[in-house]
C-alpha cells in the first residue's frame, strides 16, 4: 500500500532539501509540489502568456505533461513531456512568479489532481504549502517545517550565490522582501492558504542542520 508523508512550510524552512533527503532514504518519491508551479509559471513566461489571465493559464496547465522519476542515484526528477526542466525552474524569478500563479483556484484543482495521481502509483514525500491540509488531508504523516524569516532569508541567499544569481543579482535585503511578500501573500490567499495542518508536527529548523531535520522526521514517522 503506497503511503504519503506531507511536508508544508514557507520558502526557505528548508522543505525542498529535507523532503528529498527524506524521500530518498524512504526510497519513496519526492513529489516537489512547487515545481509544478513553477514549469507553469516558466511556461507562460516563454509563450507570452499573462499570469493574470487565469483561463489562459489554466490551458497551459491541462496541456503540460509531468511525471516524477526516481534516477539510479535515487534523485527523484521532475519531467514535463518527459524532458527535465529542473535547471529551468530552480530561479529565484521563477519561484517569484510561481506563487503568483498558486493563487489561482481553477490552476491549483488542476494540480492537485496531478500530485493525487502521482501518489497513486507511488510512495511520496510531498513538499509544499497545502499538501498536508488540502492535496493530501488523509496523509499518513504531516510536518510543517518553519523558521524565523531572517534566517530564512539568509538560506535563500546562500543558494542564490551557489546558483549564481546572488550578490550580482538579489542582496540578502531584497531577498529578505520578497520572502516577507511571498509569506503575506501564500498566507492570505483565499484558496488553500500557507498554514499547519491542524494534525501536522510542527519543528522549528532555525537552530537545526538538514540532517538533524532529517532524522527528527524519521524518529517522529517510525
Amino acid at each position: 500500500m503506497n503511503r504519503v508523508i506531507t511536508i508544508d512550510g514557507p520558502a526557505g524552512s528548508g522543505k525542498s532539501t529535507v523532503a528529498g533527503k527524506l524521500a530518498k532514504r524512504l526510497a519513496f518519491v519526492h513529489l516537489n509540489s512547487g515545481a509544478l508551479y513553477r514549469a507553469i509559471a516558466c511556461r507562460a513566461h516563454s509563450e507570452g502568456v499573462s499570469l493574470e489571465d487565469e483561463e489562459a493559464v489554466l490551458r497551459l496547465a491541462q496541456q503540460m505533461e509531468f511525471s516524477f522519476v526516481v534516477d539510479e542515484n535515487s534523485q527523484t526528477r521532475v519531467l514535463v513531456g518527459g524532458r527535465d526542466i529542473a535547471s529551468e525552474i530552480a530561479t529565484n524569478e521563477a519561484g517569484k512568479k510561481a506563487s503568483l500563479v498558486a493563487v489561482l483556484p481553477k490552476v491549483r484543482s488542476v494540480l492537485t489532481e496531478v500530485q493525487r495521481r502521482v501518489a497513486s502509483e507511488s510512495s511520496v514525500v510531498v513538499e509544499g504549502r497545502d499538501a498536508g491540509t488540502v492535496v493530501f488531508p488523509d496523509a499518513d504523516c504531516k510536518f510543517y517545517l518553519d523558521a524565523d524569516v531572517e534566517i530564512r532569508a539568509e538560506r535563500r541567499h546562500r543558494e542564490l550565490i551557489q546558483a549564481g544569481e546572488g550578490e550580482a543579482g538579489l542582496s540578502r535585503e531584497e531577498v529578505l522582501s520578497d520572502l516577507r511578500a511571498r509569506d503575506e501573500r501564500d498566507e492570505n490567499r483565499s484558496v488553500a492558504p500557507q498554514k499547519p495542518a491542524d494534525d501536522a508536527i510542527v519543528i522549528d529548523t532555525s537552530s537545526l542542520n538538514v540532517d538533524e531535520v532529517v532524522d527528527e522526521l524519521i524518529a517522529r514517522i517510525d
